[in-house]
């Protein structure tokens, strides 16, 4: 029964303030999968766009909030080989955002549980953990649902978004010249309280919605993982040689909270090799890195302007070249 106790404490302070003023803009309606130019300028109001909103609310707010939240943790090392854990934390903060009439959103607050399985195999050589969570959080900064609005960065408040699902991972050697990295999750994102407000194409309140309750949650995929793995040949002739290969994998998502339209999943192939050698004490690496081998086509939301994705980093090739002294 012998243990060790932990008792620690973390104090946070924050403030935000929100000043400014957000001027009116025209947004155009585009496929994102089959997109169609009219070559007009986009700050003209004509018959391809289909908002025109005007809102232009001065703001200058400041917040000041403060709360008390526990964290409690537990591991048991059943054998010198796996351990049992389980943990609850409760979270809270500020959330980054404001409402259309110029208001911050409301503090963020968060609750998580969690209970896993780690072993050390090997001479700790292979190390693996497979876990389940259950993690709410309440006062989700979300783009705004008007896409003219949230394309000048308004948000909203989604009430609750509860994520729960499965996680698995590990690292280690499979054999003495072989090494592998890999992690798996499942993730079950539901909206499970929405309350917001419903807005005009000119920034007005004409009521309130819950529609989107037991929805997904935008742009979290229900499966993604990863496996990277490495390859250093032990031989005289190739000592010093190093090689790479992995994949990156995403399921379908979705692309709002009203679940109007998804996202497609994707895989991507990333490359490596590289070389390294002594000279004197020092020590020189050379490496080049290929990412999206295959030059797949996806798409990554862009933080900070509203609900909008951008194409992302097409086929890339890298080169490094390093020096230890």
């Amino acid at each position: 029964m012998a243990h060790t106790l932990l008792i620690g404490w973390d104090y946070l302070v924050e403030d935000s303030f929100q000043a400014g003023s957000f001027n009116s803009s025209t947004t155009p309606t585009i496929d994102l999968y089959n997109p169609v130019h009219s070559g007009t300028d986009g700050l003209l109001n004509t018959p391809d766009y289909a908002y025109t909103v005007s809102v232009q609310p001065t703001s200058s707010n400041a917040e000041n909030v403060d709360a008390l939240k526990p964290r409690f943790g537990l591991v048991w090392q059943a054998i010198p080989a796996l351990s049992v854990y389980g943990n609850y934390v409760e979270n809270f903060g500020l959330t980054n955002g404001h409402n259309v009439d110029g208001t911050l959103l409301a503090p963020t607050t968060a609750e998580q549980k969690e209970i896993g399985v780690k072993t050390e195999l090997f001479d700790k050589r292979f190390t693996g953990s497979i876990a389940w969570f259950d993690l709410t959080k309440q006062h989700v900064s979300t783009p705004n649902s008007n896409p003219a609005l949230a394309a000048q960065g308004f948000s909203s408040t989604t009430g609750e978004v509860r994520n729960q699902g499965l996680e698995v991972d590990f690292a280690g050697e499979i054999w003495p010249t072989v090494k592998m990295i890999g992690s798996y999750a499942y993730i079950d994102s539901r909206i499970t309280k929405d309350v917001g407000l419903v807005l005009d194409n000119y920034g007005n309140v004409i009521g309130t919605n819950s529609g989107n309750q037991g929805n997904r949650y935008w742009g979290v995929p229900t499966h993604g993982g990863s496996l990277w793995t490495t390859y250093e040949p032990q031989d005289n002739n190739l000592r010093g040689f190093k090689f790479g290969a992995g994949v990156v994998a995403r399921g379908e998502r979705q692309g709002d909270n009203a679940n109007t339209y998804q996202l497609p999943g994707y895989a991507i192939l990333n490359l490596m090799t590289g070389y390294s050698w002594k000279m004197g004490n020092s020590k020189i690496s050379l490496q080049l890195n290929a990412d999206n081998l295959l030059d797949k086509t996806y798409y990554n939301p862009y933080s900070g302007s509203g609900r909008n994705y951008v194409f992302a980093t097409p086929r890339t090739f890298l080169g490094s070249i390093r020096l230890e002294f």
